[in-house]
């Protein structure tokens, strides 16, 4: 397991926002996190990227998050934000080679540094504007960025909070394809995402928050039907079936 999380507990002052759940991750495979605006999704992950404090046990490799050094926990495991903001007139590039921080050993980046970025810049297809300033980039480019960097860092997981904000369809489905393909390796990838499509059509296992609790947990088809997506979303709707028999959500007006 890569991780566990047992009675887990995340509190903002005397709001608790995580209330006491319980979950084990493998080693790899496309889990899509869902629910409605304020069910604990971005905290969640917070608290399992060691950036929240909490209660209960939040394990990684059967060791509690806030046990790990910063440096080290960030070589297994990457946090890819919804934006990132830069004062600075950084170049595309050397964004994604932050991700190299971790395995820093001096002031120059190493013959394989330079070629992490430039995988990562390849395969989230960001390579054509590599050398501009990161400000002046669109919100979908620079989240193809972020989740670049994300890569570069060669992690054993990734939790991304809403990966696909600010991309259009096509890189929506090209990341999410992206990331069904290297969760098929020894990836975790743990994406907390609004689009029940998505989720339905790329993850092997959704898992469905509400008011900071777990409300399903499984393969995709079977947390994603009528009956949970009303008890969840509050949101009436029916299920679709294309040729190839795969499901589809359609929302009532």
């Amino acid at each position: 397991m890569s991780f566990t999380l047992r009675a887990l507990r995340v509190a903002y002052g005397s709001a608790e926002v995580i209330r006491g759940i319980n979950a084990d991750f493998g080693d790899s495979g496309l889990v899509a996190l869902v629910g409605p605006n304020g069910a604990g999704k971005s905290t969640l992950l917070g608290a399992m990227a060691g950036l929240r404090d909490y209660g209960g046990e939040c394990l990684f490799d059967g060791k509690q998050v806030r046990a790990w050094s910063r440096r080290e926990l960030a070589s297994r495991v990457s946090w890819v934000p919804q934006s990132l903001h830069l004062d600075f007139p950084f170049t595309a590039a050397e964004v994604v080679m932050m991700g190299r921080t971790p395995y820093a050993a001096g002031l120059f980046e190493s013959p394989h540094d330079a070629e992490a970025v430039r995988r990562a810049l390849r395969i989230t297809d960001a390579e054509t504007f590599a050398a501009r300033d990161f400000r002046s980039l669109s919100g979908g480019e620079r989240q193809r960025v972020i989740l670049a960097a994300a890569l570069a860092q060669e992690p054993r997981v990734l939790l991304l909070d809403e990966p696909t904000t600010f991309l259009d369809l096509r890189h929506q489905v090209a990341i999410y394809s992206l990331l069904q393909s290297l969760t098929r390796s020894k990836l975790l990838a743990i994406a907390a995402t609004h689009d029940l499509n998505l989720a339905l059509t790329y993850a092997d296992r959704v898992m469905a928050l509400k008011d900071g609790r777990v409300a399903g947990d499984g393969p995709a088809p079977g947390v994603l039907n009528r009956e949970r997506i009303q008890e969840v979303f509050g949101m009436t709707v029916e299920m679709l079936h294309g040729p190839s028999g795969r499901p589809w959500i359609t929302y009532a007006p």
